[in-house]
């Protein structure tokens, strides 16, 4: 999905590691909205604050730090997608 962490390129897959709040928000920013709140690459902005700040201002997601757990991106899943099906 574009990502890079620590300058890592972003065609790496790492499905063991732990994703962090940041990163799945803005991979369901990007999903949800298209990429509308992508930040340009010489932004001094956090690459990820955008989709955040859409999430949270639609309900969507509201926690952004510390990494989540699969049982927890499951649990954010099915969460957010009542969220959107019910707006």
């Amino acid at each position: 999905m574009g990502l890079k962490k620590n300058g890592a390129p972003d065609t790496i897959f790492n499905p063991n590691n732990f994703i962090t709040r940041a990163q799945f928000g803005t991979m369901l920013s990007r999903l949800l909205y298209d990429g509308a709140y992508n930040v340009p690459l010489d932004s001094k902005s956090l690459w990820y604050q955008e989709h955040l700040e859409a999430l949270q201002e639609n309900n969507i997601m509201t926690k952004i730090s510390s990494p989540m757990t699969r049982k927890e991106i499951k649990g954010w899943i099915i969460l957010m997608m009542y969220r959107i099906a019910n707006k």
